[in-house]
């Protein structure tokens, strides 16, 4: 019985499981246009360095002779890294054909969002929540309103007790 039911479970988790990305809606949104991808990362980050030099065209060209790179139909995951050439590009992972590939790119596509790690403002939060996590001081004790009730029960009870 115990086998039957874990066989089940496998069953119905497969079932839920996306197997490639065109089960996943998000990426089905984004048509997948041909990218110069690289098969191994290094290769993508030996692309960023030739990009920086100026001699990125030369190293893609050999690239491709070998069969390390080559222009393809990709849809862009996520970003690996940043750096500097002519203009602000990327080292980017993309998947092909339910592969793994990586590449440059210089613009995100239009539905992915840019969101930029600044350090200040983790100091800015930190340091607020440090100050959240201190215990209050102490309060003084202020006077009872007149028209407090309890106020005015304990002194019922208490003229009560005295009659």
């Amino acid at each position: 019985m115990n086998h039957l039911l874990r066989r089940l479970l496998w069953a119905a988790l497969i079932c839920l499981a996306p197997a490639e990305p065109e089960a996943q809606p998000y990426l089905q949104r984004q048509v997948a246009q041909a990218h110069p991808v690289c098969l191994k990362k290094s290769d993508a980050y030996q692309l960023a360095v030739a990009d920086v030099a100026g001699t990125s065209d030369k190293l893609w060209s050999e690239f491709v002779q070998k069969g390390k790179c080559a222009m393809m139909p990709a849809t862009y995951l996520f970003t690996l890294d940043t750096y500097m050439a002519d203009e602000l590009s990327r080292v980017v992972e993309y998947a092909a054909h339910g592969r793994r590939v990586w590449g440059l790119m210089t613009k995100l596509p239009s539905n992915v969002w840019q969101v930029r790690y600044d350090p200040e403002w983790e100091n800015i939060v930190m340091s607020h929540l440090q100050e959240s996590r201190r215990p209050n001081p102490p309060q003084k004790e202020s006077a009872p309103c007149k028209n407090d009730p309890l106020r005015m029960r304990r002194n019922s009870n208490e003229r009560i007790s005295k009659s």
